[in-house]
C-alpha cells in the first residue's frame, strides 16, 4: 500500500510540474505573445507559417520566421551581436569548431585563422589544382564511356571534392579520383555521422554516453560507426603533424591545417583537440554540399537539353556565357534543399519585429528551404527556371540578396567561394567534353529530400542518381571557357566579396 501511494504521489508530482510549466508557457512566458498553435507552448512543434503568419512560436523559446525581408536583421553583421545556443551546435559533434562556436567574440577570433585561406584571391591561387583534379576525372569519364558502365554521380562527385578540400585542409589530397570506384571511405563516415549527429541533437545524452564508452562497444552497438573512428583517427593524424612540426612565423601557410597551427596563435587554440574538430567540420562542409550541388545540376542539365544548350554557346566569348552558368548554379542553390534545419540564432538585446517586441534570450532561425521558395520573390518557386536570374540582372535587380542558402551576417559560409570556383570548373570542363544520360530508372525523386536528418535525404532514406557518359565530344580536354586571361582568374568576378 505505501508503495502505491508512493508512486501516486511521484505520478501527481510530475504531471502537477508539466501542468504548471504548460501554464507558464502558455501565459507567463516572454514569448506568450506571439502566435503559434496552443501545443507549441508545451512541446515541439512543425511549422505552421499559412496559419499563423511569417513569425511562429515553435518551441517555449523558439521562434521561426519565414520573412526574407527580416533575414538580415537576424542573420546580421557585427553592429549586432548573436550568439549560437550551446544546446544547438550538437548536431556538428565538433564542440570547439568555428562551426560549433557559440560566443560571437570568440567565434570572430578563430574565423579571422582561417578567412584569408577562403578569399577569392586566395582560391583563385587554388584553381590550377582544381583543374588538375577536373581533368583526372575527365580522364575516368572517357574510360567509362568505353565500357558504357553507369557512375554515381554523388559518388564520383564527392571524390572530386574530396581530393581538392583534403589537399587545402591537410596539405595532402586522399585521391579519391584514382580509386577504381571511387571508394570514398569519407563520405561513408559523414553520412553515418549525420545520422547520429541527428539523433543527439534531440537526445543529447546519448552523445555524451558514446563518448564514455570504449570505441569497440561502440562499433558493436552501431558497426558503420567504424568509419566514423577511422575518419577521426585520421584527421587527428594530421593535426598531431600539424601542432608538433616546427615553424617559424615568418613561413607562409601552405594549408588550412599549418594556419591552424601557427605559432601567431594563442596555445590553447591550436590543441591537437581543437585542429580536429576544425579539420573534420571543413572537410564535412567542403566534400558533401559541393558534392550533392554537382549531382542535381548534373540532373537537371541532362533532364532539361534547353538549359545544357545555352551553356555550351560560344567560347570566344566567355564574359557573356558565365552570368548564365552563374544563374544554373544560383538556380539549383535557390531550388533543392540540402541544409534542412534551420540556422539558429540567440538574440542578446531585443528584436522589434513590425510591431513584435522578441525579448532577449530568445532563439530564432529561418528555414533557407522556405526563404528560397518564397512566391514574391522567386515565382513558381518549385520549378527549375535558371532564366529568373538573368532576367532579374537585365532589370537591374539583385535576386542573390534574397538567396539564403550559405546564410548571411558574420556567420556566413566560410568556404562559399571556394564552392563557387569547384562548380563553375567541374561544370564547365565536364559538360564541355561529354554527353551524358541518366541512366535507367532515375528521376527527380531520387534527389527529392523527403527526410531530415540534418540533411535531405529521400523517402527511403538514400539519396542520388546514376548516369553514363553517353559520348565523348572533346578528346582535347578543352573547358568551354578560357579561365585565365592575362594570368587572372576570370572567375573571381563571380565569387563573393
Amino acid at each position: 500500500m505505501e508503495l502505491f501511494t508512493l508512486v501516486i504521489g511521484v505520478l501527481v508530482t510530475i504531471l502537477s510540474y508539466l501542468l504548471i510549466q504548460a501554464i507558464y508557457n502558455f501565459y507567463f512566458h516572454p514569448l506568450a505573445h506571439i502566435p503559434g498553435p496552443w501545443w507549441v507552448a508545451c512541446s515541439l512543434v512543425v511549422k505552421f507559417h499559412d496559419k499563423y503568419g511569417p513569425l511562429v512560436r515553435i518551441s517555449p523559446s523558439d521562434l521561426h520566421f519565414n520573412d526574407p525581408y527580416f533575414y538580415e536583421k537576424v542573420y546580421c553583421g557585427p553592429s549586432q551581436k548573436r550568439n549560437k545556443h550551446k544546446d544547438r551546435v550538437r548536431l556538428v559533434s565538433a564542440p570547439s569548431s568555428l562551426f560549433s562556436t557559440v560566443d560571437q567574440k570568440l567565434h570572430r577570433t578563430r574565423r579571422s585563422y582561417l578567412s584569408g585561406f577562403f578569399s577569392k584571391q586566395a582560391v583563385a591561387r587554388l584553381e590550377p589544382f582544381m583543374h588538375s583534379k577536373t581533368t583526372q576525372l575527365a580522364s575516368r569519364f572517357k574510360q567509362m564511356q568505353q565500357t558504357g558502365q553507369s557512375i554515381d554521380a554523388y559518388v564520383t562527385y564527392g571524390a572530386l571534392t574530396s581530393d581538392v578540400i583534403s589537399y587545402y585542409a591537410y596539405g595532402e589530397s586522399f585521391d579519391c579520383i584514382s580509386s577504381p570506384d571511387f571508394s570514398n571511405d569519407f563520405m561513408r563516415a559523414l553520412s553515418s555521422l549525420q545520422f547520429v549527429s541527428l539523433t543527439s541533437y534531440f537526445f543529447p545524452w546519448i552523445l555524451d554516453c558514446m563518448h564514455r564508452l570504449p570505441p569497440r562497444l561502440v562499433q558493436l552497438i552501431n558497426p558503420t560507426i567504424k568509419s566514423v573512428f577511422d575518419l577521426h583517427d585520421l584527421v587527428i593524424s594530421y593535426a598531431v603533424k600539424s601542432v608538433n612540426t616546427p615553424k617559424r612565423n615568418d613561413m607562409k601557410n601552405e594549408s588550412i591545417f599549418e594556419a591552424l597551427a601557427d605559432p601567431s596563435i594563442a596555445e590553447h587554440e591550436r590543441t591537437v583537440a581543437r585542429l580536429a574538430d576544425e579539420g573534420l567540420v571543413v572537410l564535412g562542409a567542403g566534400l558533401e554540399t559541393t558534392a550533392r550541388t554537382l549531382t542535381v545540376i548534373t540532373y537537371h542539365l541532362i533532364a532539361n537539353p534547353d538549359i545544357l544548350a545555352k551553356m555550351r554557346t560560344d567560347p570566344a566569348l566567355p564574359r557573356e556565357n558565365l552570368p548564365y552558368l552563374n544563374a544554373v548554379i544560383n538556380e539549383r542553390l535557390r531550388t533543392d534543399a540540402f541544409i534542412m534545419q534551420k540556422g539558429e540564432r540567440v538574440l542578446i538585446e531585443p528584436l522589434m519585429y513590425n510591431n513584435i517586441l522578441i525579448p532577449k534570450g530568445t532563439i530564432i532561425g529561418a528555414s533557407s528551404w522556405l526563404l528560397n521558395k518564397n512566391p514574391e520573390i522567386f515565382p513558381e518557386p518549385h520549378r527549375f527556371r535558371p532564366e529568373r536570374w538573368v532576367e532579374a540582372q537585365e532589370r537591374g535587380e539583385n535576386l542573390a540578396k534574397y538567396l539564403t542558402t550559405f546564410s548571411k551576417g558574420t556567420r556566413i559560409c566560410l568556404g562559399i567561394n571556394m564552392a563557387y570556383a569547384e562548380l563553375y570548373i567541374a561544370i564547365v570542363s565536364l559538360f564541355r567534353q561529354f554527353d551524358l544520360e541518366l541512366a535507367p530508372g532515375c528521376s527527380i525523386e531520387d534527389i527529392a529530400c523527403d527526410r531530415d536528418y540534418g540533411v535531405g535525404f529521400t523517402k527511403n532514406y538514400k539519396w542520388g542518381i546514376r548516369f553514363r557518359v553517353a559520348k565523348v565530344l572533346d578528346d582535347q580536354g578543352k573547358c568551354m571557357f578560357g579561365w585565365m586571361q592575362g594570368g587572372v582568374s576570370i572567375i573571381q568576378s563571380y565569387m563573393i566579396s
